[in-house]
This record gives C-alpha cells, sequence and structure tokens, in this order.
C-alpha cells in the first residue's frame, strides 16, 4: 500500500531536519593557515552550544552497566507498554472537525503518525510513560506542538491554526538589499522537526532581498544570514490568517584576535578555540571552532550578539569569556590560558537518601559540562576550578537546580521528585482540561514556569504529572459545563494528591481593542490559559471563562501591552483594551507595582518609579487583604484583577512587612510601563516573572 502523500512527506522532513540538526561542514579561511567548522542551531541561550564537546573531558567519567539491578537506586523511565490516544482534530476558533489532517507524536524513540477520517477522528498507538510531542495540521493550517505522557488509554483533542505569512526584506549594515541571504523561522529545536513538515520555514530572499516564509501563529523569531553577517527580527503575537511584513538587518561579523597559552605564558599549538554567539534573547546561537597556530595566536570572526570564547586541548581547557560584541568590532590581545580541569564531585539522592541512578548532571557558568550519576548517585566531572556553578540535575522522576559557589569536597544534590495531582470532576463525560496558572516552588520566593503547564483528560478524570513540589494556581475546565479557580494547591515531594472539583457557569467575555481612536485587528487577547484575536474592528470574545475577576492582556506587532482588571459575569460590559505604538512599554490602570505569587496572598517584586504605590508599598510586601477582602487562598489572577481598575478609583491594601501589618490607601491612575522595568507575564498562563498592577 502507497503511503499517504502527507505521511511521506512529514517522514522525509523530518528525517531532513533530525539531519540538519547535527550537520557540521568543514570550511578554510585563507590567508591565515587556521582550520576552522562552523554549527549552526536554535539552541536557548541558556543552553551550551557546546556541550558535546565539554561533556566527559574531565577526569573519571563514569559509564553505567546496563544490567545494573533496579534496588541500587532511582532509574531513568524507558518506555512501557503501548497505548491507544485518540481524538477529533478541530479549526479554531470555531472548532470544525478536519478530516484528512495528518497528527504526528515524535519522542526519542522516534515517529508515529496518523490521518484523520472524515469526522476528523484519529487513533494511534505509541509507548507509555514517556513524553511525546504531537501536533496536527492539514494544508493551510497547523497546531502547536504539544506535550503529552500518556500512561493508558486517553482522549486528546488538537486544534490547528491558520497559517500566518511572513514577508520581507533583506538588507546590510548599510541598507543595501543581500541577494540570496538565507532566512528562517527559528523555533524550538524539540519542535522544529514537526513543524518543518508542514511549513516553510526557511527560504533564500531573491535578487532584491525579498523572501516570503509561512508561520505558526504566535510569537516568532525570524532570522537572516549571509554567512556570518546575520541579523534576528522578534514578532509578537502574530495572528491566524495575517501577513506580517518585516526588515531584516543583516549586522556585520565580529573579529576576535588572540593567542592561546598554558600556565607558564607560553604559546600552546593546535588548541580548538571554540566561539559559540547568541544573536537574541533566547537564541538561536551561531557556534565555530578555530586552531590556534604555532605561535599560539589566533584569529576568529563570529556574528555580532553575546558571544562567547573558550580553548580546550588534550583536556585543558581555559575558563570561557562571554562578552556582547557589536557588528563590525575587532577585538584584539584576548589570552585564553588553558590548565587541567579539577575534578568536581557529588551525589544526587532523593529526601529519604536514596541514590539517583542516571541522573543528567549539569555545571553552568560561561561554558557548561554535563555527566551522569551512577548507580550509587555519584558524579564526577572535569571543569575550570575557582568560580561559580549552577548545577541542574534531571531525572525522569525529579529534578534540582542550585548555585555552587565554592566546591567543597562531595557536594550532596537532594532531588526533588515529581508529585502527582489527580482531579475528578463529577458528573462530566467529555475533555478535561487544567491549567497551570501560577507556580511557586517550594523554599522559594519568586513564581517560575513549571515543566508543564497544560494538561488533559476525558471522562470527568484528569491526572497532572510532573509536578515539582511547590504552590499552584488551578484553572480547571470543560468544553460544555463551564470552568473553576483551584487556587493554592500544595504538593509536597513525591506526593500524589486527590481532589474533586465543582465547576461553575461559564461566562463569555467580550471587549475592543484600540490605540487612540482606531480599532485595532489581529491583536493577541489572553485571559488566564485562553488566548483569541480581535477582527477588523478591534472587538475579541473568549468564551466559557469563569466566573469572577479576571486579567486580561493585549500585545500587537507594532504596538507595547496592554493589560486590564474586570469581572467575568453574564452582564459584564464589553472590555476595553488600549494600545500603544510600540516603544516597548506597556498601558495599565493600576497602583504601580509588579507581584507574583507567595506562599499566602501575592509579594511586591517591585514598585514603578513615579507610580501611586511609591512611598506606601516596597519590595517584599506581603499582600494580604484587598478593599477589606482576605486574598490568603486567592489565585493570582484574582488578586490582580483586584488591584487593577479605573483610574482615579481608590484600593485599600493590607500588607505584611515582617512582623507588622499596616493598611494604605492608594488611588489607581493609567501608567506607562517604560520598557525594562521587569519582567511582564500573566500568572495564568504559567510564565516566569510578576504581572504588572
Amino acid at each position: 500500500m502507497a503511503p499517504h502523500p502527507r505521511r511521506a512527506r512529514l517522514l522525509v522532513a523530518a528525517a531532513a531536519a533530525l539531519l540538519a540538526v547535527g550537520a557540521i561542514i568543514a570550511i578554510t579561511r585563507g590567508g591565515s593557515g587556521h582550520k576552522s567548522s562552523v554549527k549552526s542551531g536554535s539552541a536557548a541561550g541558556t543552553a551550551d552550544p557546546w556541550a558535546q564537546q565539554a561533556a566527559g573531558q574531565g577526569p573519571g567519567r563514569l559509564t553505567l552497566p546496563a544490567d545494573l539491578p533496579a534496588s541500587l537506586g532511582l532509574r531513568m523511565k524507558k518506555g512501557g507498554p503501548p497505548v491507544t490516544v485518540s481524538g477529533t482534530v478541530r479549526l479554531a476558533p470555531g472548532g470544525t472537525p478536519v478530516a484528512e489532517a495528518e497528527v504526528a507524536f515524535m519522542s526519542d524513540l522516534g515517529e508515529n503518525t496518523a490521518i484523520t477520517d472524515g469526522s476528523g477522528r484519529y487513533a494511534i498507538k505509541v509507548a507509555s510513560g514517556i513524553r511525546w510531542k504531537v501536533h496536527a495540521r492539514s494544508e493551510k493550517a497547523v497546531g502547536y506542538p504539544e506535550a503529552i505522557e500518556p500512561q493508558a488509554d486517553v482522549v486528546r483533542d488538537l486544534e490547528i491554526h491558520p497559517t500566518a505569512a511572513i514577508k520581507g526584506k533583506v538588507v546590510d549594515a548599510r541598507g543595501a538589499a543581500v541577494p540570496g541571504a538565507n532566512v528562517s523561522i527559528e523555533v524550538d529545536a524539540a519542535d522544529r522537526g514537526l513543524l518543518e513538515a508542514a511549513l516553510g520555514m526557511s527560504a533564500v530572499a531573491d535578487g532584491g532581498g525579498r523572501f516570503e516564509l509561512t508561520a505558526v501563529p504566535g510569537n516568532l523569531k525570524v532570522r537572516g544570514a549571509q554567512g556570518l553577517a546575520q541579523g534576528v527580527v522578534t514578532l509578537a503575537a502574530v495572528a491566524p490568517g495575517d501577513t506580517v511584513e518585516v526588515g531584516i538587518t543583516l549586522a556585520d561579523p565580529v573579529t576576535l584576535k588572540g593567542r592561546v597559552v598554558d600556565g607558564d605564558g607560553q604559546p600552546v599549538a593546535g588548541a580548538k578555540v571554540l566561539t559559540a554567539t547568541i544573536l537574541a534573547t533566547g537564541g538561536p546561537v551561531e557556534k565555530q571552532q578555530f586552531d590556534s597556530a604555532d605561535d599560539g595566536s589566533f584569529t576568529a570572526r563570529t556574528p555580532a550578539g553575546v558571544v562567547r570564547i573558550e580553548a580546550r586541548k588534550n583536556g585543558d581547557l581555559s575558563p570561557a569569556v562571554a562578552e556582547p560584541r557589536a557588528g563590525g568590532a575587532t577585538i584584539d590581545g584576548l589570552v585564553l590560558t588553558l590548565a587541567a580541569p579539577v575534578a568536581l564531585r557529588g551525589k544526587v539522592i532523593t529526601e529519604d537518601g536514596t541514590p539517583v541512578l542516571g541522573a543528567k548532571v549539569r555545571l553552568a557558568a560561561n561554558s557548561v559540562y554535563d555527566t551522569t550519576t551512577g548507580s550509587d548517585g555519584t558524579f564526577e566531572v572535569g571543569a575550570p576550578g575557582g568560580q561559580a556553578y549552577t548545577v541542574k540535575v534531571r531525572h525522569s522522576d525529579g529534578q534540582v537546580d542550585r548555585v555552587v559557589a565554592v566546591w567543597n569536597g562531595d557536594e550532596t544534590f537532594v532531588m526533588h521528585r515529581f508529585g502527582t495531582l489527580q482531579l475528578t470532576v463529577p458528573d462530566q463525560q467529555g475533555e478535561v482540561t487544567a491549567v497551570i496558572d501560577s507556580f511557586l516552588p517550594a523554599g522559594e520566593q519568586a513564581p517560575r514556569a513549571p515543566v508543564e503547564a497544560r494538561f488533559r483528560g476525558v471522562g470527568g478524570q484528569l491526572t497532572l504529572t510532573r509536578l515539582e513540589p511547590g504552590v499552584y494556581d488551578l484553572t480547571v475546565a470543560t468544553a460544555g459545563a463551564g470552568a473553576t479557580r483551584v487556587p493554592r494547591v500544595a504538593i509536597a515531594d513525591g506526593e500524589t494528591r486527590a481532589l474533586t472539583v465543582a465547576l461553575a457557569a461559564p461566562v463569555p467575555v467580550r471587549g475592543i481593542v484600540k490605540a487612540g481612536a482606531q480599532p485595532i485587528g489581529g491583536a493577541q487577547v489572553t485571559i488566564g490559559g485562553r488566548t483569541t484575536f480581535s477582527d477588523a474592528k478591534g472587538r475579541w470574545v473568549i468564551a466559557d471563562v469563569a466566573a469572577g475577576p479576571i486579567a486580561i492582556v493585549a500585545i500587537k506587532a507594532g504596538f507595547g501591552t496592554a493589560y486590564a482588571g474586570a469581572v467575568a459575569a453574564a452582564d459584564a460590559r464589553p472590555v476595553e483594551l488600549e494600545l500603544r505604538p510600540s516603544d516597548g512599554a506597556g498601558v495599565v490602570d493600576g497602583v504601580g507595582i509588579v507581584v507574583g505569587p507567595a506562599a499566602k496572598g501575592a509579594i511586591v517584586q517591585s514598585v514603578l518609579p513615579g507610580s501611586p504605590a511609591e512611598g506606601k508599598l516596597a519590595p517584599g510586601d506581603v499582600i494580604a487583604e484587598v478593599d477589606g477582602t482576605d486574598v490568603a487562598a486567592a489565585a493570582m489572577d484574582d488578586i490582580i484583577a483586584r488591584l487593577r481598575g479605573s483610574a482615579g478609583s481608590t484600593v485599600s491594601i493590607t500588607v505584611q512587612r515582617g512582623a507588622d501589618t499596616s493598611t494604605v490607601d492608594v488611588v489607581r491612575k493609567r501608567l506607562v510601563v517604560p520598557p525594562g522595568s521587569g519582567p511582564v507575564a500573566l500568572a495564568a498562563i504559567g510564565a516566569v516573572g510578576g504581572a504588572r498592577c
């Protein structure tokens, strides 16, 4: 039987993507006699571009026998028996079932695909107990890759969105068109194999520097490159079906000159000089490798950005140096001093002392060094001494991050095991969803993103897995029976908790997005975990919102960000959101503070200069009451919505500062939040940072 044409295209494109990720192109630099190689990737800024080279170069790297008994420690999970995942593929926003759509599941074990029938249904068998990335696509629509870790047969409906078109022109640093430039949409490496099969994510600029790409709607990065001249443009909230025009300016390369020497200052020939340039926040990254000459000298050319450089030879390492470098700059006089790595040792255990076998351990400074724990939970890795390291431990059953400023002998890392939350929604037979609105890790003061933010179940049952210990705010919803907020759910180390959730009747929330008197179409509007886009008249509606206080955010390419607090109710008036031309600023009616979740209430993370709260509230204050209402157990978006309100109105805020409790009255006003004043994120979408009020 011949393969389905879209399925065949998927397999070819995915295979090509995997080959492209690992490709190394060897080149020779004329004149200098230095050999170099180039790697390109879309690794995040926190990932190490040279992890493969760093791993195991230190003394005593551990290798794990395949026949170790499970009793020796906590082992990594492997795929279990096959289970069936089934569901319906629907076209957003109307929810129309899509026939002949392709569904793809991808993991380290491989890829499984299926085609929907005439009613949009699919069914597919995959290994249980491991994480899969899944999405669906049709000829003109594609879904966002989602994570799923099935333990048994499960129903998982998938949404696809009409694609967007990205058009533009590539120019050099002097404004001249760049024919033949390579242009691509940068996505997470784990998603690229899935998305490249459905989208034209790369193109070559024509004779006038023009290009056109197809993209999933949302927040995008578009990268242009011609050799080492490169540039990245970030696009916020590209709407489904939009056509967005962009200009990409390629910055001139940076030249780095210097010497590689040993501990006595003597030149080292034939050392590997490694550079990695982060082109934009969060990536992509351009990586290169050079050889030092007989006199230890080297000349390295790299794209402009945050440039990291280091040297290695015969197991000796130089500390990595990372600094921002402007296009066209020449940096001379760099000295990279090689030294034998220090053997850094540690042990990973659980809270009850069980050694953790097979955990991945990463030591990160300006460079990173990887290894794996042995049967007794110990590890050893060689790395430059005399500097602090962030140690990241990852295991299928848990994780831990810790900064070690001074390595004194063997360090012990107590791994926090993931917990599980089992939710029951009575009298529900259809799909149930849960969104983590905010997460405060155990023992920490600041919120951050959880490992996974969205979960789905069916038949009134929903299991949230891989939950780090801490306090969670959740929203639980079904398609027809409404939603409810479940605040302050505490999960202990390795705990399995069960809750029964009663749903409230949902209500639609409507509004309009404007800039001055002009309605703004294609703006992305978010309430909790729900997102939509405004139409040509600026109007938007999000159905099935849980009744009660809500926080709303609107964002649009070419504009800043608008925030609003409201109360979702059946008779509520439309909410007006005001955008401003883009300068990185946002507009909000409020008191002028950035807040984040606390174990009880919310904590003030910062106070905006010149705001009504300045002089009345301070970072570290814990908000206990708003207008006389106790918010110790309230969800974060409830607290945010209560703090926000119309400019000119007054809000009473009771705070705890150390052992003291006081109440202040603050008059709200319209605030223009300047760029760079602090991280902006709705706790409702599980992002790092706080929400401005």
